[in-house]
């Protein structure tokens, strides 16, 4: 006999094979308890024993009989290696193959029962047995659980969700979404009984799944299967108090023209004619309507009124018979408050199984005959701006079988292939509308949505909240997806704020928005609020008013309307309007926008909400309620890039007119529209004396409307943001509706590609026939980036240090990457980066450094224990820019950034053949490698010459100086900053041309070339005199007061010249214009400003005169920054405060003030004063991430050596040695460890955030889905 392996016997425990294990236990463990014991204890690599998998796998049968017969080897609370219980693994699973809920609430019962323990104090702060009740919808086991371990529902799990919040998952399997809106009102029923021992006398908008659980219970009991595949839609009735046998009633009341239908299908053939059928029917109809007249209504008993008038019809495919739904009666529905509903909501049936399908899938036929037929085509697929047509009433109803039905069904016979429904028999089928009433019965009318006078009162705080009142916040939450107005008013005046964020970012407000729900959304509006804080200060202060109280105390105890109903979302940052119009939603939308939602509020991508759609009706509601009031700028108009040129020229006879005309004509081939205007530029001098050369300039100013730039996105395949699909995907003008309209970048982009197409850009400004081109500036989207700094700024620098991101705070940045390109934003957002990460080093080297200077002695311990503290900064710093630079690149869409370079205008060659294309191109032979080997190592040996000529002799003036005269060191190093400078800029014109000479064929090799040369000498140029004075004159005072100059000078001569300096030469320009326009006037008789015949709309004087003016202006504004520069010049001061750190503690301090002033002046010389140049795309900030790396690795080797030389008499105090060889080994082994934290903490802290990598998932996943979708359509057509 083989022996039997434990994977055997876990196997056979797995797949529930009883038998065998019977037949295992009788030969081989009976009567043997070390066998017993050592099969109930065996383990596998998860540490699960035979218990463990037979409650995750649903051995009901199993469990029971071992614990009846063994329970004394078995232990139920033993943990796996993950610390599952068998308890909770029943929870996570409990089922074989389907899911069972009575197999896995009987199971978990059983281990209940039998001494299993549920953990309530969730060490471990994951989902509880009922959180996994909740999601698989089992209703039994969520009512056990509530029952006897109530604390439970208001654990959380390591995402922050209740229990509650399972049930809310769009992502479950369709099986277990099915009654989840009854079992969350079960739920608030249960609650508010337990806990406050309330009772919902009249509910609303909640009563389909209560009426469909007891229904559906009902007909199961009759075996009426047909009855049970009758489907309801959600209504927004009332709910009345009624008996629990009245309900039964109610229920059972009889069959509808659903079963009509139904019999029909059963009975007739398919001989009978069409015409012949409808002739019967029309007859039919009227006999139903003379009976129904004749009918009393006491003869009909337990009949529910039904209403038809909104029956839902669809034309039928071939021959085959519509599904006819009829609608809940809007009158009346039933339900008793007492009843305990728990045990009767656990095979509710619902009308769609997607939770978001509720409102969408909804259209009414309470619409004009005219709109029928359209209506019927139910297999066309409409657009965005279409569907709007036929937006959902808020209130759709559907209705239970009615008595009277039953009774017409046993008279008509119909053919079920002939059957079709005409309109006129569709119109009178939708005018019967019976009174059938009990007699003696109330009707309960649904009333309109009342609102209270009085204001509720909320808290303002969360932390002002206890576990309960914040587990009703979320209650009143789900009460809003809902849209149950009888429990969001309930946990109203519990005092839940409808305004805090609940879930996933989205408080009440947002989540009526996002899902249609306008009742609640409109009770949510128009109610009045006030903070409970107010009330408890004016206990505390009887006798003050609200006017009394300061800016501070306002805020905090006085609720501001606008300023809540403007919330954001916390992820993908949006208001309630972009919410409303992102699903097409009019009446949400114009109710949103009557209480004071704002209209220009940017979303995550930069998007105001009325950019977020093109729908018809909401368009034309924005055009007649903003834009007429406001004057329309020149970017509205649909100018956007501009081309400048010489004047000298006649412009007829300049060849990019003739190159625009060309254009102009391909493009109108295609029935795209391109047009374009010329604005000439005075020459003032030669106008005012009358001299021939009167133009300066021509500024060919291009119009592209917004179905040519569809047109051309579709053409050059751009991707852009696809509402339906939820991710970036190739445009296509056929679905342009479906997208975001393209971005200032992209929009760039197919100006710039459609101009190379005719001719070479970049080649023409190389030969001088064009001056500079650009796009034309937008005011009202600088004003916007502007008001966003100034709010913000704050918010975003401190956001730099937080440990979890708000998104909130990063709008100022999203709106510079989306005008002024991600290039350009990448330097700011580092910049910002740099200031917040500073402010605590700044403080602490501050205080050290003002302690040195007034403490007779330093502490041995300071200097060294703030050298490791830098070295660690450095390291902490440099992996938050990277995690920051991941939601970046996700934010502005970078994470699908290709860099694609044109090959350069310069790069030069022989022409060839290329043998993969077959197409003709340039080879240099003498390629840029082999220039760079002759041409670098004369280069580099150049720039050390002249950093080891420029050292000596600063050194030599430093030595002959009077040792007692404290200012010349400070001077001569000052100097030495100001040689630096100036060594540095004419080693760049060097490189410059050096680079032009190695002859890149793209322009990204020819930056890392420039960078790697100047670089590595302004690194050296710049740190060896401090080198110098560590390694060979260890004088503490020197090495001080030589890195603070220096740091000080640079950073002084950096703002000067890349920020001052701009801003005057611009001020200066800008002054010698002064009282020109005004001249003008007198002489624009004698001057064209503009040359109009190739654009439709003819432009004003005054409009002529005032583009003339922008013009000039952007003529006199600077060349943007070379960036080159700009982080060239923070490198150098990282390394000062990082690799120097104990010789000059408030290096910090003052690279903090450099970096904050050139922020400041970067921001605004950008808006004010430089140019606004193509954006550029770019995924990081390049090779300075890595020239950041190394100086993070070189601070501790210098940090090291500095405590061992210029601070040895305070190392030797605190290791309490002198001997040398000894130091080294500490220090040695100190610049071991550092390196390995430094590893450590680069292997610990992720790269890309937990939220973004989350969102890159969900966007690989839709990308896979439409792919998906994409190719079976290709495949079936």
């Amino acid at each position: 006999m083989y022996k039997i392996t434990q994977t055997q016997l876990l196997e056979w425990v797995k797949d529930g094979n009883a038998q065998t294990l019977a037949v295992y236990f009788r030969e081989n463990l009976a009567g043997n308890q070390q066998g017993l014991q050592h099969f109930f204890k065996m383990i596998d690599n998860q540490k699960r024993n035979v218990v463990h998998w037979a409650a995750y796998f649903g051995q009901l049968e199993l469990v029971e009989n071992w614990l009846q017969s063994y329970s004394q080897y078995i232990d139920l609370n033993k943990t796996d290696m993950h610390h599952y219980t068998p308890l909770e693994l029943a929870s996570i699973k409990g089922f074989m193959k389907e899911q069972d809920s009575l197999i896995q609430f009987s199971l978990i019962k059983l281990l209940i029962e039998n001494k299993a323990v549920v953990r309530l104090d969730n060490p471990y702060q994951r989902a509880t047995p009922l959180h996994w009740a909740y999601y698989y919808g089992n209703t039994e086991l969520i009512k056990f659980l509530l029952s006897n371990y109530p604390d439970l529902q208001y654990q959380f799990d390591q995402f922050g969700m209740y229990p509650v919040d399972y049930l809310f998952l769009e992502n479950r399997p369709q099986e277990y979404q099915r009654n989840y809106k009854g079992i969350f009102i079960a739920t608030v029923v249960e609650y508010a009984q337990t806990v406050y021992n309330h009772q919902f006398k009249n509910l609303r908008n909640l009563n389909t799944q209560m009426t469909m659980t007891l229904r559906s219970q009902s007909l199961k009991s009759q075996g009426n299967d047909s009855r049970d595949r009758l489907q309801l839609k959600e209504p927004a009735n009332e709910i009345d108090s009624e008996s629990e046998e009245r309900t039964q009633n109610y229920l059972h009341a009889g069959l509808t023209t659903m079963t009509l239908m139904s019999k029909v299908r059963q009975t007739c053939t398919m001989s009978q004619k069409r015409d012949s059928l409808t002739s019967r029917l029309s007859q039919q109809f009227k006999q139903i309507k003379e009976r129904m007249t004749k009918l009393p209504n006491k003869n009909i008993p337990n009949e529910i009124p039904f209403d038809d008038s909104q029956q839902e019809l669809n034309e039928p495919e071939a021959e085959k018979i519509p599904t006819v739904k009829i609608m809940q009666p809007t009158n009346t529905i039933f339900i008793d408050p007492h009843k305990n509903y728990f045990d009767q909501s656990n095979k509710i049936l619902n009308s769609k199984s997607d939770l978001e399908s509720e409102r969408n899938q909804q259209k009414n036929l309470v619409q004009s005959d005219e709109e029928i037929p359209r209506i019927f085509k139910s297999n066309n697929i409409y657009s965005r701006s279409e569907l709007s047509r036929y937006q959902p009433s808020q209130c759709q109803q559907s209705c239970a079988p009615s008595q009277f039905g039953r009774q017409l069904s046993q008279e008509m016979q119909i053919s079920q292939e002939d059957f079709r429904l005409s309109m006129k028999d569709a119109q009178q089928f939708r005018s019967m509308k019976p009174s059938l009433k009990k007699p003696g019965q109330k009707l309960f009318k649904r009333k309109s949505t009342t609102f209270n006078n009085e204001p509720y009162y909320i808290f303002h705080y969360t932390k002002s909240q206890n576990k309960r009142q914040l587990f009703e916040c979320r209650l009143q939450f789900w009460s809003t997806r809902i849209e149950s107005i009888e429990f969001f008013t309930y946990f109203l005046k519990k005092g839940c704020n409808p305004f805090l964020i609940q879930y996933q970012g989205f408080n009440c407000l947002h989540i009526a928005a996002n899902k249609g729900k306008y009742n609640i959304l409109r009770f949510i509006l128009e109610n009045e609020y006030k903070y409970k804080e107010l009330e408890e200060l004016k206990e505390k202060q009887p006798y003050i008013t609200e006017e009394e109280l300061t800016k501070t105390q306002q805020s905090k105890v006085i609720f501001n309307k606008n300023n809540a109903f403007n919330m954001m979302t916390d992820l993908n940052p949006s208001n309630a309007l972009h919410l409303a119009i992102e699903i097409n939603n009019y009446e949400c939308m114009k109710i949103l926008v009557e209480n004071g939602v704002s209209v220009d509020v940017l979303n995550h991508r930069c998007l105001k909400p009325f950019e977020l759609t093109f729908d018809t009706k909401m368009v034309k509601f924005y055009e007649n309620q903003y834009l007429k009031k406001n004057e329309q700028s020149f970017n509205f108009m649909g100018y956007m890039y501009v081309l400048q040129t010489k004047g000298s020229l006649d412009v007829n006879q300049d060849i990019v007119m003739l190159q625009l005309q060309n254009i102009r004509q391909s493009l109108q081939q295609n029935d795209m529209d391109f047009e374009f205007i010329v604005i000439n530029t005075p020459n003032y001098n030669c106008l005012r004396n009358q001299q021939e050369n009167k133009m300066k300039h021509h500024y060919y100013v291009l119009k592209l409307t917004a179905n040519t730039i569809y047109k051309l996105a579709d053409k050059y395949e751009i991707e852009c943001y696809h509402f339906t699909k939820k991710h970036l995907a190739k445009f296509k003008y056929r679905d342009y509706d479906h997208y975001e309209f393209p971005k200032p970048l992209q929009i760039q982009s197919l100006i710039v590609n459609t101009l190379n197409e005719e001719f070479d850009l970049d080649k023409f400004i190389l030969e001088g026939l064009v001056i500079s081109h650009f796009p034309l500036e937008d005011n009202s989207k600088q004003q916007k980036v502007d008001q966003l700094w100034k709010e913000l700024q704050y918010n975003c620098i401190r956001d730099t240090i937080r440990f979890e991101t708000h998104q909130f705070s990063l709008r100022p940045l999203n709106s510079i990457a989306a005008y002024y390109g991600p290039v350009i934003a990448w330097y700011i957002s580092f910049n910002v980066q740099i200031v917040g990460w500073l402010i605590i080093p700044a403080l602490v080297g501050s205080a050290i450094q003002l302690y040195q200077l007034f403490a007779d002695k330093v502490h041995a311990s300071i200097l060294p224990a703030y050298a490791l503290f830098m070295s660690l900064w450095a390291t902490l710093f440099m992996e938050k820019w990277k995690n920051r630079e991941s939601e970046f690149k996700y934010i502005w869409d970078m994470h699908k950034f290709k860099q694609q370079e044109p090959q350069r205008v310069m790069y030069t060659g022989e022409y060839v053949i290329n043998q993969c294309t077959n197409k003709i191109g340039i080879y240099d032979y003498f390629t840029t490698f082999k220039r760079r080997l002759i041409v670098e190592f004369p280069v580099i040996l150049l720039g050390i010459s002249i950093i080891v000529v420029s050292f000596f002799a600063f050194n030599i003036w430093q030595s002959n100086q009077d040792p007692n005269n404290i200012y010349m060191p400070i001077i001569i190093n000052s100097l030495n900053g100001v040689g630096m400078t100036v060594f540095c800029d004419l080693y760049k014109r060097l490189c410059k041309s050096v680079v032009n000479w190695e002859n890149h064929k793209f322009d990204l090799a020819m930056q890392y070339s420039y960078v790697l040369k100047v670089f590595l000498f302004e690194f050296l140029i710049s740190y060896i005199s401090v080198v110098y004075a560590v390694l060979f004159k260890s004088d503490q005072t020197q090495l001080t007061l030589s890195v603070a100059s220096i740091i000080i000078t640079r950073g002084l001569i950096s703002n000067l010249t890349s920020n001052c300096m701009p801003f005057l030469f611009y001020k200066y320009l800008k002054w010698g214009l002064e009282g020109q326009f005004d001249k003008f006037q007198d002489y624009c008789k004698d001057f064209k400003i503009c040359e109009l015949q190739y654009v439709n709309d003819k432009l004003p004087l005054q409009d002529q005169i005032k583009f003339m003016q922008i013009m000039e202006d952007s003529h006199n504004k600077q060349p943007q920054k070379e960036l080159y520069n700009e982080y060239t010049s923070i490198a150098i001061q990282f390394g000062y405060t990082t690799m120097f750190s104990p010789a000059f503690a408030a290096a910090p301090l003052f690279f903090l003030l450099n970096q904050y002033i050139n922020l400041q002046f970067s921001i605004y010389n950008y808006q004010n004063v430089l140019k606004r140049e193509r954006a550029q795309a770019a995924d990081s900030i390049g090779i300075w991430l890595s020239i950041f790396e190394i100086m993070n690795y070189c601070s501790t080797f210098m940090n090291c050596i500095v405590i061992g030389i210029v601070n040895k008499s305070e190392f030797e105090k605190l290791i309490g040695d002198t001997d040398p060889l000894f130091q080294t080994l500490v220090l040695a082994a100190i610049e071991h460890i550092l390196l390995l934290i430094k590893y450590i903490l680069g292997a610990a802290i992720p790269d890309c955030p937990y939220w973004v990598s989350k969102e890159l998932r969900k966007y690989a996943f839709l990308e896979g889905k439409s792919a998906k979708i994409q190719e079976d359509s290709q495949n079936t057509f």
